[in-house]
């Protein structure tokens, strides 16, 4: 048992800290405002933080921020190989367009369901496309499409995208397993950032 903590009542500290860094580049903004007061807490410096936050590198695959395409903000979340993992990652945006699919784990995107209003369009690709069809059509939920692969969801999503009617995320997080077509997340997430690159082609 802990006998000494200490509990930091935390804000939005991004105003002053994150400079020319959106913070979709940090992908949680629960986790940025907390180090950042907890930083502060501790009498760190000001431009130390700064220097922190400018220099800050996010790991693969874990909601991965790959750049902006016009008014669309992209990411790689591959890691996400169940549903609580893509809940989290929609949590953190408004305007979403998803892909989403693989090998489905129990539940399939249950706990998702609740959260659709923020998922203007849903992408479906791999084993668990009917499933995750099934479960959005339980609720009445249409906007979604069936892919074949993942490089027709990327298409697919761009070009609904880049017609939406404002800032929207792209987002690659697919509440499921890899193994249907590739050998593990990694593999997945480095194809995605393969297409992100190829953008320009594919639009």
């Amino acid at each position: 048992m802990l006998k000494n903590h200490i509990s930091v009542w935390f804000s939005d500290a991004k105003s002053k800290f994150l400079l020319d860094k959106d913070y979709s580049y940090f992908g949680n903004k629960e986790n940025i405002d907390a180090a950042i007061n907890i930083a502060k807490y501790f009498n760190i410096l000001d431009k130390e933080i700064k220097a922190a936050i400018q220099s800050f590198k996010p790991l693969l695959h874990r909601l991965q921020y790959l750049g902006k395409v016009g008014k669309i903000s992209i990411f790689n979340d591959s890691k996400a190989t169940n549903a609580e993992s893509t809940l989290n990652a929609i949590k953190q945006f408004e305007h979403i367009c998803l892909i989403i699919g693989g090998v489905a784990k129990e539940g399939g995107i249950k706990v998702l369901l609740p959260y659709l209003s923020r998922v203007k369009k849903i992408i479906l690709i791999g084993d668990a496309s009917l499933m995750f069809k099934k479960q959005l059509d339980e609720v009445g939920y249409k906007e979604y499409l069936l892919a074949e692969n993942l490089a027709e969801a990327y298409k697919l999503s761009l070009r609904f995208s880049l017609n939406y009617n404002r800032e929207i995320t792209l987002l690659f997080s697919p509440a499921a397993a890899s193994f249907d077509m590739w050998k593990n997340f990694e593999e997945r997430g480095n194809n995605f950032i393969k297409l992100f690159k190829r953008t320009n082609e594919i639009i």
